[in-house]
């Protein structure tokens, strides 16, 4: 077997592998601490959530 041909197959096998496990079993492999997009604040919605007294500073161009 070629060289790329093994690689094709330990990619194909590792695919599988994933694709067959659940969300959770998923994110227990992960190497760092994850953080859910869906907790994650939109610009305006941090912007929206700082108080009047906050030093916000913005930049334009």
């Amino acid at each position: 077997m070629y060289p790329s041909n093994k690689k094709k197959k330990v990619w194909r096998e590792e695919k599988e592998r994933l694709l067959k496990m659940t969300l959770e079993e998923r994110r227990k492999e992960y190497i760092r601490d994850y953080v859910p997009l869906n907790t994650v604040l939109s610009w305006k919605e941090e912007v929206k959530g700082k108080s009047q007294n906050d030093d916000v500073v913005f930049f334009t161009n």
